[in-house]
């Protein structure tokens, strides 16, 4: 397709153009050409012969997020009239050079085009003779020759273009008779033209006489004609009183008109004409009244000669002559008339249909009068007039433009009909008519995209004759339930040559396959997404396909290989088989398909090697194998391919395994226009041939192991080039500086590319690039300023992860298309700058930005906000509480100071605040309690006070709060638990509250982190702490991100930092923050007693109560703590034996019992024993308790407590009397005090811990030690008495501490000095990455044992334990480089952690499988990728694996395992997670878990498992698995029945697994299951009742599965014991039955989805006891009844409600006050009370409402402006409101649609309406709104859509519309608006675009309006004088009656080649070219009437 139309070129069209052998379309039309017509125009190969048609002219790719197919709509000339051509575009063959100025005469190769339609040469100056070869242009259906200079006769053989339709031949030099057929038509042509140009001229006279515009039908032959004459006494018939009837005799036509009047029926018109169609036409009028006058007028043969004989003198007042163009007009049209009426009974049928129709475009306005074969749509047989076609196809396809209603069955007695398009208009879901099928004659049928729905009627069958069926894209096209049972009645349809039923659901028709089969003629086959049964495709015995040409059967799971039987069809041309589930391989034999343009296999999964018998497509135009799991060298298939494939556009080989190099052969194929070779593992250089490929458009490579340089060579020719795409390779591109590349770029992706240092001078010239990705790219150096001065159109850019410096430009407002903006993890300083209006995204994140805040940070639009990790300052300004669509602000670690704005206002989407670590101050102010929406509030690290405000409780939403490290003070409020019960993180430490813990806390069931430390909390431990279930449930909501936000077009996973004090360090958690469970009360006082309670936290991680005055003893319970990894009970008086259920504490790894008052002996064999026994000095401080530090045994201690007792107590009098005789009153006082008071000690200790580095507890110890010697040495053998002389030589006491300091320091670390080897080995470890952060800078010297996450052994000093986990997880904080192979030698190695780091997607090292002593292994995120290494099998002690998530989890699509055999060696292994690496290969992936017996958690989602039988296990294994995750995986397979016998199970997750089959019974044994996920599979049948046993069930999804049954029996199993559910989604199935009785059963219900189902009856009033419910969704079922007050009483927790589509009504007293607030309520199509419902004015929270089509009428409230104005979205279309829209609407500042359409509003737009500058869309169509536009319309900034079509709007169109530069869609149609449309407007732009939108505007200066416009300076001057003239003389002419004025015009126009050009030029262009045929026409008429008058008067 080439198109140049309506510009300036000159010139010889070029002899090149005859290679483009595959154009269809050629329009260059109005330009300036010259020369002749080209001889080598027959080498359009695309328009000559009978090539298969492309279906798809554009498909672009998108890389790794799939293919779109692009439908391009075009404007083209054809039939006199511009058309849209979009879906059936590549149906028309169409050239166009009218308007030029060629010459020369047409060459007789022309003939070659026998597929053209259109050929339009007009307005040229071309002459000679029109040649015969025309006659071969077969395919013709419109022909234009008018206005050129043809001469000689018409050649005869043109009589055979049976298709031509449309035909001008006008002002030539032509000579002869006009061929017979061609003749007949010319004929009828000029007569029908005619009728249409008489009608304008009548209008405009029977306006001027009369005032009375009577509308002649544009297109139909229905004439109404209204007689406006002056009779002798100047009265008027009546024209209701007028008849017509005709009678026929051979070549004559009688008609009589006989006009009366019911007032004067004396009075009668008699007028008689009689038409003779020979050689001669002689026309006579006889007219009589009822007095007896007469006249009588005579038109001669050439219609110029009149005569006029008149009866009595009362009659001469009828002779006015300018009564004559009316009678030629009913003249003509009775003629017309007579020869083309239509059947009777057919017509009444028309008139049913219409009657049943909705046309809003007034599309069927022809449709009135007698004569239907002339109607819009209608085509009749010429010989019999029945009616044969019926084309009411929706040609615009927008909604506004189509039918709807229903379709009459009255079309049944069309029985004659061959031909019915109703494609693309709107039937509102309703079922295909099953009539349809007795319309036998019918061949065509096409109800293509017009809404149908349900079931498909198999009485289609009927219809034997039919050769093309299209009924696609029906109204729900992801509807699950099936549409058809069987496709069996398609065998009826035995002449089918085109079917397409895409988007259908067919699930159930099982024999769709064989049923085409016996299809023998069909041609085409469209079967896309109809969710077909999987279908083994070679199943069939014989295939009956012998004339496919195409066949798309795309996006159906078959789960078959390849059809080999479609390798033998050799006339297929267009295969598509994407999406189909295909496995095997690619046959050999489809090389056989030599007719073979495109192949579409894409996302399958097809193995082996792509065959290399495919190079023998040679017509081969695209390719597409993209997404599956072929293998081969690229370099042996290019070759191959190279050979013939010379038509190639298109190859998409990304996202396989495939490997090799590309140089050599890519050049080759010179046609390219898209390569995708993404995602594969191709090698090597790329070829500097490619620089041959000047067509291409499209190149993606990355994401391959490609390297080198991309030089000036490779791009020099590549002109066309518009997306490029090197991500993720070690390519380089390396030309001059200042290169200036050919092509233009839209998208530059360079992503982890190594680049240049600097950057790139030649972007500089990509003006028009839209993305530009250079991340990661090691670019440093300052930003050019021409990056925001010459790439002003970037939309998205993303500079991040480089080491860029400098400064931003001060602003970057005129970045006017910029929405995405990354510039994070750099070097880049200064303030950051004002943004443009249109930025979305915008981090800055990790720089060092410093200076307060912008002034301007963009418009509403901006939706994400990262500017933590800088040095900004200043105060937090108050635009971000303005930001209506801002979902995260994050202005962490930075220094901003004053106060928390207090400007903030409900915002739904507003999630996350986090201004945490600034030096903020002030109090929390009350306004953040309108944050309802918030999740996330992060202020800890500031110097906030006060208490905490009791709006805060309004955040229920609240998931995390972290106000520690501020200065808040007061007790912590009792709402924290009652309101924010979303928590699962609280962290309030150091800061100043006291009182009791609030007993409300237990109702946190969610909780997962408690940090209350470091405050002055009291009282004791609540007993309710046992109620956190989310730390006493098993259940592990595994997610990579802890909150996922989606805002606008983005969606977050935000990864929560939290630093955790745990295992006596202070840790941040980031990735992994989920995973864990800690509650910490440490640093308080805290009194009483550890409840027993506590034991029920079975899930808790982390326990610290250390440092408060907690005593008693230590519970039993605390022994079910089995998932305790760290306890912490020092420091406080707890007294008693350690409980022996201690000891199966097995996962405690940090245990400290120190300074407690513990006695009696250390469970033995146990953990706590083996941590003693590493570190002693966790049990220091209780002198009873049996440790090995402690050298007496407990025997001794048992006997001698006493005397210990005595002993002890004589020592400290001794010492104290020592010191006191020693040092004095003073210091002994301060001994006392640190001995006796344990307060004081202890912060006399702290002090010493903080200043000694961790030194402070071995301190302790060795004092003890000393202390204890130095007092035995010296005692008596009486063990009463203390030697005190000999303790003279001991220093002063006051230097003791500094002695034990000293003691320590100089202590001989022989017992904690690190083995030599394994310093070593981390030496070179630290060697090999590198540590952006300095985490590793503590490795040093030779004690490793105290470096940075080394762990030794405290006996034997070997290394067990290695953290380097990134618990930040972003990039800035990862290790980075190669792990070095010196691990090896760690030998005791039982813990390893790198997860969160980056190692570039290396390998996993092999040498891991070596550290046989490793247990616990975590690689989670740290980027590795390749193969997983076998190896890891050999570690038989590990009970830990995580390797989720490599480097290229998205794109991988070769396996990263040949087989997964080598888990079986994992014996010991409890948990697993894989996620997201490629097992494709791992066949035996089921096999080898169910080796593993101790598993409790399998993590597999994602992770293209093969398709497997989970049933195919001769005996399950998993005796103890908790857990399993196998989501996104395409297993094809049953439900696994082994499933239902593990009793331990409590979560279940196989959604979108492609499960087939039933959901068993068993699954009800599941007792422990709190969720169960089958989602998005094809299950079918009921839903077992047996599901009513999971009594701990929390979430039950089961949407978008074929379910069946009645939900009332489900309901009411259900309904015994669960108790605990919250969450149950059933929608998208087909369930029925009734929801009474049992809903309200389930009191703790928060969300409910049963939509789009079959559910029928009332709504249960029992549904207002689940009073915690948020979320109702029953829209789109068979409901009905009424909702009432009593439903909805109790639910004040609603928060959504949609029940649209029902027959439900909510019914409620006027003064209801409703106790919910809603932000969404959508009841469309429900029906309302009459009046707009009250009770919505309290819902002043709302977002969205949409009352579309409730019946709802009257005036709107104006509370609705006023109360309402949160809202967001107001849908209130297609209803009965009246009145006036108020300029209270000024106050709806958050709208941004508003949908007021097709109402009766009446009165003026308020000028208020350009306040709402949010507003995007508005709709106030079809009301009967007045008055002018308000120019404060030119506010609404935002505006997307505008539609005020079919109002009663005047005046101009307001100049302030021209600002509105968002605009996209507009319609004005149809009012009453003049003037002039604003110049270099977005207005004038979309009139250009679709001239319609201002079409029905009788004044307005558009090119759709007939007229001129006086002050348009395109016209030329004599064209105005002339139209001036001809409008004044004809007024004046019509006023005398015979004046002079009109005589001269008339003569003027007939003989005046020049005026009569000018004239009718102007004509042409305000008529859309259609009125220059009528003035053709018209002027012919003229000049005989003229001829004739002459000769008369001669």
């Amino acid at each position: 397709m080439l198109r140049l139309r309506l510009n300036q070129f000159s010139g010889n069209i070029p002899v090149g153009l005859s290679q483009l052998q595959d154009l269809q379309v050629l329009d260059l039309a109005n330009n300036k050409l010259s020369g002749s017509l080209l001889q080598s125009i027959g080498n359009f190969t695309g328009v000559s012969s009978k090539k298969p048609e492309p279906i798809i002219l554009i498909m672009v790719s998108f890389g790794s997020y799939g293919v779109a197919y692009y439908n391009e709509s075009i404007d083209i000339a054809t039939k006199g009239e511009e058309r849209m051509y979009s879906r059936i575009l590549y149906l028309m063959k169409s050239i166009d050079l009218s308007d030029n100025g060629l010459t020369g005469e047409i060459p007789i190769e022309i003939g070659a085009l026998v597929e053209l339609k259109n050929l339009n040469l007009s307005r040229n100056r071309l002459s000679g003779h029109i040649p015969e070869a025309v006659c071969r242009m077969g395919s013709l259906e419109s022909l234009d020759l008018s206005w050129n200079q043809f001469s000689g006769v018409i050649p005869q053989s043109m009589a055979s273009l049976h298709l031509l339709s449309h035909l001008n031949m006008s002002y030539n030099n032509l000579s002869g008779k006009v061929p017979p057929g061609v003749g007949f038509g010319i004929g009828l042509a000029a007569v029908w033209w005619l009728l249409i140009f008489s009608k304008a001229v009548s209008m405009g006279y029977f306006q001027f006489v009369d005032s009375i515009c009577e509308k002649i039908c544009d297109c139909m032959i229905l004439l109404k004609i209204k007689v406006n004459m002056k009779l002798m006494d100047g009265k008027k018939p009546d024209p209701e009183a007028m008849h017509l009837r005709w009678l026929s005799k051979n070549a004559h036509y009688i008609i009589k008109m006989e006009v009366g009047s019911a007032h004067y029926p004396h009075m009668n018109l008699h007028m008689y004409c009689s038409v003779t169609l020979a050689h001669r036409r002689q026309v006579e009028f006889e007219m009589k009244d009822g007095d007896g006058g007469a006249a009588k007028i005579s038109v001669g043969a050439n219609c110029g000669e009149a005569q006029i004989e008149a009866g009595p003198a009362n009659m001469k007042s009828i002779m006015h002559l300018s009564l004559l163009p009316s009678l030629l007009l009913f003249l003509v049209a009775t003629q017309l008339t007579a020869a083309s009426r239509c059947n009777g009974k057919e017509r009444g049928a028309l008139f049913d249909l219409k009657a049943t129709l909705q046309d809003p475009q007034g599309l069927l306005s022809s449709w009135r009068g007698l004569n239907c074969c002339s109607w819009y749509g209608v085509t009749c047989n010429n010989k019999t007039r029945h009616i044969i076609k019926l084309d009411l196809q929706n040609y615009n396809i927008s909604k506004e433009y189509a039918l709807t209603g229903d379709i009459s069955p009255s079309l049944v007695h069309l029985t004659h009909l061959m031909y019915l398009d109703l494609s693309s208009n709107d039937f509102g879901g309703a079922s295909i008519p099953e009539f349809i099928g007795s319309l036998k004659n019918l061949r065509h049928l096409d109800l293509s995209g017009a809404r149908f729905g349900r079931k498909i009627p198999p009485q289609l069958g009927n219809l034997s004759k039919l050769n093309y069926l299209d009924i696609c894209f029906p109204i729900d096209i992801f509807h699950s339930s099936s549409s058809i049972d069987s496709l069996h009645w398609l065998t009826g349809l035995s002449s089918l040559a085109y079917l397409d039923m895409s988007w259908w659901n067919l699930s159930a028709a099982s024999d769709w396959l064989e049923s085409l089969n016996m299809l023998r003629s069909l041609h085409k086959l469209h079967l896309g997404a109809t969710n077909l049964p999987p279908t083994d495709l070679n199943s069939l015995s014989q295939s009956n396909f012998t004339v496919l040409d195409t066949i798309d059967l795309s996006g159906n799971n078959l789960n078959s290989t390849f059809p080999y039987w479609l390798t033998n069809v050799q006339t297929v041309s267009d295969i598509s088989l994407g999406g189909c589930g295909l496995h095997g391989s690619i046959p050999e034999a489809i090389g056989n398909l030599t007719a073979l343009t495109s192949l579409y296999l894409s996302t399958n999964s097809l193995e082996g090697g792509i065959p290399i018998s495919i190079a023998r497509l040679c017509n081969l135009n695209v390719i597409d194998l993209s997404k599956n799991n072929l293998v081969c060298d690229i370099d042996n298939l290019g070759k191959a391919m190279a050979s013939c494939m010379n038509q190639l556009s298109t190859i998409n080989l990304g996202s396989n395994n495939l490997s090799g190099s590309i140089s050599g052969w890519l050049g080759s194929f010179g046609n390219l226009f898209s390569i995708d070779l993404s995602n594969n593992s191709l090698s090597g250089h790329v070829p500097s041939n490619i620089g041959q490929l000047t067509n291409l458009y499209e190149l993606d490579i990355s994401y391959n192991l490609f390297q080198g340089v991309l030089c000036e060579e490779h791009l020099a020719n590549l002109s066309m080039l518009y997306r490029l795409g090197l991500s993720s390779n070690s390519l380089k591109i390396s030309v001059p500086r200042n290169w200036v590349p050919p092509f233009q770029l839209y998208e530059l992706k360079l992503g982890s590319c190594p680049l240049e240092l600097q950057f790139p001078q030649w972007l500089q010239t990509q003006t028009h690039i839209s993305t530009l990705d250079l991340h990661n790219t090691g670019t440093m150096g300052a930003l050019p300023d021409w990056i925001w001065t010459s790439l002003t159109s970037l939309a998205s850019l993303d500079i991040s992860n480089n080491l860029l410096t400098g400064k931003l430009p001060a602003s970057l407002v005129h970045m006017k298309s910029l929405r995405f903006l990354r510039l994070d993890s750099n070097q880049l300083e200064g303030q950051i700058p004002d943004m443009p209006r249109t930025i979305e995204f915008l981090d800055l994140s990790s720089n060092f930005f410093s200076g307060p805040l912008p002034h301007n940070l963009g418009l509403n639009v901006l939706h994400f906000v990262f500017f933590p990790n800088n040095r900004l300052n200043g105060s937090i300004p108050l635009y971000f509480c303005d930001m209506e669509f801002l979902s995260v602000v994050d202005l962490s670690n930075n220094s901003l100071s004053g106060g928390l704005p207090n400007c903030w206002k409900n915002r739904t989407g507003l999630f996350l605040l986090d201004f945490s670590n600034n030096h903020l101050e002030g109090e929390i102010p009350s306004s953040v309690g309108a944050l309802n929406s918030l999740r996330y509030l992060g202020l800890n690290k500031n110097k906030l006070s006060g208490v905490l405000p009791f709006s805060l409780s309004s955040c229920n939403h609240l998931v995390l709060l972290d106000l520690g490290d501020n200065l808040f003070e007061g007790s912590i409020p009792a709402w924290v638990g009652d309101s924010l019960q979303s928590l699962i993180i609280l962290r309030l430490r150091s800061n100043q509250f006291f009182g009791n813990i609030p007993a409300s806390f237990s109702h946190l069931q969610g909780l997962r982190v408690l940090d209350l430390a470091n405050n002055h909390l009291s009282g004791s431990l609540p007993q309710s702490f046992g109620n956190f279930t989310e730390m006493g449930s098993h259940q592990s909501k595994h997610s990579t991100a802890f909150m996922t936000f989606s805002s606008g077009a983005y969606t977050m996973n935000i990864n929560v930092s939290l630093h955790i004090t745990t295992k006596g360090e202070e840790r941040m958690y980031s990735r992994i923050l989920y995973l864990m469970k800690s509650i910490d009360l440490s640093d308080n006082e805290i009194t009483g007693e550890i409840p027993i309670e506590i034991g029920a936290l079975v899930e808790l991680k982390n326990l610290n109560l250390s440092r408060n005055r907690l005593s008693g003893h230590i519970p039993d319970t605390v022994g079910r703590m089995g998932s305790l990894e760290s306890l912490d009970l020092s420091w406080n008086q707890l007294s008693g034996w350690i409980p022996h259920s201690m000891a199966s504490l097995h996962l405690l790894s940090d245990l400290n019992m120190s300074y407690n008052n513990l006695s009696g002996m250390i469970p033995s064999d146990s953990q706590l024993q083996t941590l003693g026994d590493e570190d002693p000095y966790i049990y220091a401080g209780n002198n009873y308790l049996c440790s090995p530090l402690v050298r007496e045994s407990c025997s001794d201690h048992k006997k001698n407590a006493a005397d210990d007792d005595q002993h002890t107590d004589g020592c400290d009098v001794m010492l104290c009397v020592f010191s006191g005789l020693g040092f004095g009153i003073g210091f002994a006082a301060v001994w006392w005090l640190l001995v006796v008071s344990k307060a004081a000690s202890r912060r006399y200790f702290q002090f010493i811990d903080s200043a000694c580095e961790k030194f402070f507890d071995w301190t302790i110890l060795l004092k003890l030690k000393v202390n204890r010697k130095l007092m035995r040495r010296n005692e008596d053998p009486n063990p009463q008495s203390c030697n005190i002389a000999n303790m003279n030589s001991i220093k002063r006491l006051s230097l003791l501490p500094l002695f034990l300091f000293l003691l320590e320091a100089t202590k001989p670390t022989n017992a904690s000095r690190c083995i030599g080897k394994e310093r070593d080995a981390l030496f070179d470890l630290k060697a090999s990455l590198k540590d952006p952060q300095g985490l590793l800078s503590s490795w040093r010297g030779l004690n490793c044992c105290s470096w940075y996450g080394v762990t030794c052994n405290n006996k034997t000093g070997y290394i067990t334990k290695l953290d380097l986990g990134n618990n930040k997880f972003g990039k800035e904080y990862a290790l980075t480089g190669d792990v070095s192979p010196s691990l090896i030698h760690l030998t005791h190695l039982e813990y390893l952690d790198l997860h969160g780091n980056d190692f570039g997607g290396a390998n996993i090292p092999e040498f891991i499988g070596s550290l046989k002593n490793l247990r616990h292994l975590d690689l989670l995120g740290a980027e590795f990728g390749g193969k997983i290494p076998p190896q890891l099998g050999n570690l038989s002690k590990l009970n830990y694996l995580d390797i989720g998530f490599p480097k290229d989890h998205f794109s991988s699509t070769s396996s990263s395992v040949d087989n997964l055999l080598w888990l079986s060696g994992l014996s010991s292994l409890a948990y697993l997670d894989m996620s997201w690496w490629n097992l494709s290969a791992a066949s035996d992936w089921l096999e080898s878990l169910n080796m593993l017996a101790s598993l409790q958690e399998i993590y597999l989602p994602v992770t293209n498992l093969p398709p497997t039988d989970l049933n195919s296990l001769p005996q399950s294994n998993f005796t103890v698995l908790n857990t399993i995750d196998l989501t996104g995986n395409n297993l094809s397979s049953t439900f696994p029945n082994w499933l239902t016998q593990i009793q331990t199970m409590s979560s279940i997750n196989l959604g979108s697994c492609g499960l087939h089959g039933l959901i068993p019974e068993a699954v009800g044994n599941l007792t422990a299951l709190n969720n169960l996920s089958l989602y998005t599979n094809s299950l079918e049948g009921a839903i077992p009742t047996s599901i009513g046993r999971l009594c701990n069930l929390k979430i039950l999804d089961l949407t978008a599965n074929n379910l069946v049954g009645d939900i009332d029996n489900l309901g009411t199993a259900m309904a015994g014991c669960m108790e605990e559910l919250y969450m149950i989604r059933l929608g998208k199935n087909n369930i029925s039955g009734y929801l009474s009785g049992w809903l309200g059963s389930f009191r703790n219900l928060v969300l409910i989805d049963l939509s789009h189902n079959s559910l029928q009856g009332p709504v249960p009033p029992n549904i207002s006891e689940l009073t915690n419910l948020n979320e109702l969704d029953i829209s789109y079922n068979l409901l009905q009844g009424v909702l009432s007050e009593e439903h909805l009483a109790n639910l004040s927790m609603l928060s959504r409600l949609v029940l649209s589509f029902n027959s439900l009504r909510i019914s409620v007293g006027s003064n209801w006050t409703p106790p919910f607030q809603l932000y969404e309520l959508k009841l469309r199509s429900c029906p309302l009370e009459l009046q707009f419902p009250q009770w919505l004015q309290a819902q002043t929270g709302m977002e969205t409402l949409d009352l579309h089509n409730t019946g709802t009428m009257g005036a709107l409230p104006d509370w609705l402006w006023t109360s309402l104005t949160s809202l967001t979205s107001l849908v209130l279309s297609n209803n009965l409101l009246t009145g006036r829209l108020p300029a209270s609407l000024v106050h709806m500042k958050s709208l941004q649609f508003l949908g007021l359409g097709s109402n009766r509003l009446e009165g003026e737009i308020p000028a208020e309406v350009g306040a709402l500058t949010g507003l995007k869309n508005l709709n106030l169509s079809r009301n009967r709104l007045s008055g002018r536009i308000p120019e404060t319309i030119g506010n609404m900034s935002s505006l997307d859509s505008l539609d005020l079509s079919w109002n009663q709007l005047s005046g101009g169109l307001p100049q302030s519309m021209a600002s509105l530069h968002l605009l996209s869609q507009l319609n004005l149609s149809y009012n009453n608006l003049s003037g002039k449309i604003p110049l270099g407007s977005q207005l004038q732009t979309l009139g250009y675009e679709d001239p319609y939108i201002y079409a029905g505007n009788s004044y307005l200066c558009s090119p759709l309006v007939p007229g001129s416009c006086s002050e348009r300076k395109e016209k030329p001057a004599d064209h105005e004088e002339h139209t001036d003239g001809h409008d004044v003389l004809l007024y004046v002419f019509l006023g005398l009656g015979f004046g002079i004025g009109f005589s001269a015009i008339w003569w003027l126009l007939v003989f005046s080649k020049a005026v009569s050009t000018c004239y009718f030029k102007l004509v042409d262009s305000t008529c859309e070219k259609i009125l220059d045929l009528m003035v053709l026409l018209k002027i012919k008429v003229r000049r005989k009437l003229l001829e004739r008058n002459r000769v008369s008067v001669n």
